[in-house]
C-alpha cells in the first residue's frame, strides 16, 4: 500500500498497536490493548514503508506540550474529540428535538 501511495505523491502513516477506546466503529477493551513495542518498531517501520508512525502508547499531556516545541511534526488528538462528539450524539439522539 505505502508504495502505491509513494507513487501517487501520498504520505503514508502506519499504526503499530492499539490503545483502549472507541475510534469510528472500532471498540478496543482495556483487555485487548496492545501497546507499542518499541523492540518491533524499526522492523515495522522497513517492511511497510511508512513514512510516519502512530504508537499507541498514551502519552501525558506535559510531553505532548514538549513534543509541540521540539521537532515532532503531527500530533493526533482526535480520538478524544470524537468520543465527546459521539457521547453528545448519542444523548441528542435520546431526546426529541423541537424546531
Amino acid at each position: 500500500m505505502a508504495e502505491y501511495a509513494h507513487a501517487h505523491g501520498v504520505v503514508v502513516e502506519g499504526e503499530l498497536g492499539q490503545l483502549a477506546g472507541i475510534e469510528d466503529d472500532v471498540n478496543v477493551s482495556a483487555a485487548d490493548v496492545a501497546y507499542t513495542n518499541p523492540d518491533q518498531v524499526e522492523e515495522f517501520v522497513k517492511r511497510t514503508g511508512v513514512d510516519s508512525l502512530a504508537d499507541a502508547i498514551g502519552i501525558p499531556e506535559y510531553m505532548l506540550r514538549e513534543a509541540a516545541k521540539s521537532a515532532v511534526c503531527k500530533i493526533n488528538i482526535d480520538s478524544d474529540l470524537r468520543l465527546a462528539s459521539r457521547r453528545g450524539r448519542k444523548s441528542i439522539g435520546k431526546r426529541s428535538i423541537c424546531i
